[in-house]
């Protein structure tokens, strides 16, 4: 079965580039965090859409599409949510257990069962408030044919985007009853936002479309944010494949070129893993038995960087080889290596990256993070590759005992005081010291380390003029072009237990004030009084409606 399940990588490959030229594919989303979805620049074409997500999804007032799905569990049980703009736009988000990228259009499949939902019946009107949201308990069902969870997006317009986050710890059925307290949207009392569906949630294969060991493989997505690697999903094995050129050492960052440079293996590319400090894993590294040369390096520091001297400290790990020695060609399709890890609680961020180096651009292996690590005896005592079942006596695995170390480079951040707190306030949680400075930020994962620390920061609405006027207040937040905040004025920011308390001049009260709202920095926002922001690895702000507006400064 793996090894029919190995061969249909390239089966599906091939289907994923058909679904691609069809000018509509599917993109994965993590479980447990808040994701915005944009909408798509061109409408759904009827010529080249999959014949099901046309004849189910093509509204006139809401033409843009895309697709998207979640990872989930047989049995297990999740709350979704849908958090939508109330700026009076239409938009819509669609859950189903089956794959609408396809032409087959009949009714399948057993009654008895949650097949879909949609999550506005009945579109929000334009409000007061920034959102509001709709949430759904439901439980996928154990006789699920497929671990896949298809989300259909619907824009009435190009230049929109809505929220979602599918929770793998699901709220309780009497909270998603009885809430009439939206908390996307306070002001408005009495508004029933949960719903509790009793039928299980069946995930089904079309008919006459692939088998259940296919299914897994096909179009994983490649998230990359503004100057990182692409992030790969835990807990599935990922196909890498080699860039079509060989690194440039003139143009490679310097760190890069120094350790990963080998004549022999020229063409390089870097991926991450978000992981979690004080957490075990067990990574695998799936090798192709051809003979051909290539090799995955994890290390704990972002590989992307022109400082190239010594500075981890000792007694931890801060990577590993996953093939000292390459192996030979064999009678196998695969050889495979896996190493069990910790990552250390002192780790500085929570990126575990992978530096993939190939001698050949045609080339590709697998790998697999498990965030569920296999036991240690397991590992040590394997000596019999199931990649490779003709090949007996072959030890495969390692334990590490030292913990892997993530660390952040310097020059990144600068640290005059590397002393940290436990004493706790509020909530919990390690206070930084005072003295602690970040000099240097260049990249997204800086400002994030920089904001998460707690330490004060300010924004500045330096690059407002000429897109709006904000000199007279219109007299209410929702026409005014960026609400109660002031273009051209500075706010200071404090990010403490989940919350951005902003302070600055509000135009609605004539006089500075001061409020705090939720966001995730890891998200690459921040909320000034309720209002979105994006920012960069440079610092620059963006608004939603405006574009650069600022930029992002530390407050020494």
């Amino acid at each position: 079965m793996k090894r029919l399940w190995l061969v249909a990588l390239f089966v599906v490959g091939l289907f994923f580039t058909v679904q691609n030229a069809r000018a509509i594919g599917v993109t994965t989303l993590e479980l447990d965090r808040e994701i915005t979805l944009e909408a798509p620049d061109i409408p759904m074409d009827k010529a080249t859409a999959p014949k099901l997500l046309y004849k189910r999804y093509n509204y006139s007032h809401e033409p843009y599409v895309k697709v998207y799905r979640f990872r989930v569990e047989p049995g297990h049980r999740y709350t979704f949510y849908m958090i939508h703009p109330a700026d009076g736009i239409s938009m819509n988000a669609y859950l189903r257990g089956d794959n609408p990228l396809t032409d087959y259009t009949s009714s399948y499949g057993p009654s008895g069962y949650l097949r879909n939902f949609v999550s506005w019946g009945q579109q929000p009107r334009k409000s007061s408030c920034e959102y509001q949201a709709r949430r759904y308990n439901f439980t996928i069902s154990p006789e699920s044919e497929h671990p896949l969870l298809y989300l259909v997006a619907i824009y009435a317009k190009p230049d929109t985007s809505f929220k979602v986050l599918l929770k793998s710890q699901a709220d309780s059925d009497e909270e998603v009853r009885t809430s009439t307290q939206g908390t996307y949207c306070p002001k408005r009392k009495g508004f029933t936002w949960g719903k509790v569906y009793k039928r299980d949630f069946l995930l089904t294969l079309i008919p006459g479309e692939k088998g259940k060991d296919q299914e897994e493989t096909e179009g994983v997505a490649l998230v990359e944010e503004d100057g990182q690697p692409p992030l790969l999903p835990l807990n599935r094995e990922i196909s890498l494949e080699a860039p079509d050129m060989s690194m440039d050492k003139a143009t490679a960052p310097k760190l890069l070129c120094k350790k990963y440079y080998m004549s022999w293996e020229p063409y390089v590319k870097v991926y991450r893993f978000r992981v979690e400090p004080g957490h075990k894993y067990t990574f695998y590294m799936i090798h192709p038995a051809d003979g051909i040369s290539m090799n995955a390096y994890l290390r704990g520091d972002n590989p992307l960087s022109d400082y190239t001297a010594s500075y981890r400290p000792s007694g931890y790990i801060n990577g590993f080889v996953s093939w000292r020695q390459q192996p030979r060609n064999s009678s196998c399709e695969y050889q495979a290596r896996r190493d069990s890890f910790t990552i250390s609680p002192k780790s500085e961020h929570p990126w575990l990256y992978l530096v993939a180096t190939y001698a050949r651009p045609d080339t590709s292996f697998i790998v697999l993070l498990n965030s569920k690590a296999d036991s240690d005896e397991e590992v040590r005592s394997s000596t019999q590759d199931a990649y490779c079942p003709q090949r007996k006596g072959f030890t495969w695995g390692q334990v590490w005992k030292k913990e892997l170390l993530l660390t952040l480079i310097p020059g990144e951040k600068k640290v005059e005081d590397t002393t940290v707190s436990t004493s706790t306030t509020g909530g919990g949680g390690i206070t930084p010291p005072s003295s602690q400075r970040y000099d240097d930020i260049r990249t997204v994962c800086d400002w994030v380390a920089y904001i998460r620390s707690g330490q004060p920061f300010q924004v500045t609405f330096d690059t407002t003029s000429g897109k709006f006027d904000d000199s007279v207040y219109t007299g209410d937040w929702s026409t005014d072009p960026m609400g109660t905040l002031k273009g051209g004025e500075t706010y200071r920011l404090t990010y403490t237990n989940g919350k951005f308390e902003c302070t600055g001049f509000n135009q609605g009260a004539g006089s500075v004030a001061t409020f705090a709202y939720i966001a995730d920095p890891e998200e690459g926002v921040i909320s000034l009084w309720g209002r979105l922001f994006n920012f960069d690895g440079k610092g620059r702000v963006w608004d939603q409606d405006f574009g650069i507006v600022g930029h992002l400064s530390p407050v020494q």
